[in-house]
């Protein structure tokens, strides 16, 4: 089959999840559901994380990533303190209602997706778990300049 044809038939189902997964009843992911959700993730390894990593395993803007952590702080989800090992740095640490609030968070993806996985089948959704894998890892390290994509795209 056709790179292409496959790519036109991929899309319209990568934005339909993406949208689904945007307004779920619990009113969709924002931007400060993933902050909570990546550091309660991490909570069982660590107490507190740096506010560079946490922006990189939640794949969000500097900027939209201080606009968060200020509200996140405002609303008393989170703590932040210097760095003890660098001043410069940050760390960023849940409060005890930010552990909350991230425990529903992940009760609720759980219940959500346990019925879709009950209902794609045992076999199905682990094939789906595998080349979802193999995907976002191939995703992630496709790092070509735009000027390769476009001699690509245009046939040079």
């Amino acid at each position: 089959m056709d790179q292409f044809v496959l790519q036109k038939q991929f899309m319209p189902s990568l934005r339909k999840i993406h949208r689904c997964l945007r307004s779920r009843d619990m009113g969709g992911v924002h931007h400060s559901d993933m902050i909570l959700l990546s550091m309660y993730y991490r909570s069982a390894d660590e107490n507190a994380m740096r506010v560079k990593e946490l922006g990189r395993c939640s794949n969000i803007s500097p900027t939209a990533l201080s606009r968060c952590l200020r509200q996140l702080e405002k609303e008393g989800l989170i703590r932040r303190t210097a760095d003890p090992s660098d001043r410069r740095s940050l760390r960023v640490e849940l409060t005890s209602s930010g552990m909350d609030r991230a425990a529903r968070l992940d009760a609720s993806n759980n219940f959500c997706f346990d019925r879709i996985f009950q209902a794609m089948g045992e076999e199905d959704a682990r094939e789906l778990v595998r080349l979802t894998g193999i995907f976002s890892d191939l995703l992630e390290r496709e790092d070509l300049p735009e000027s390769s994509v476009e001699r690509r795209t245009l046939g040079h």
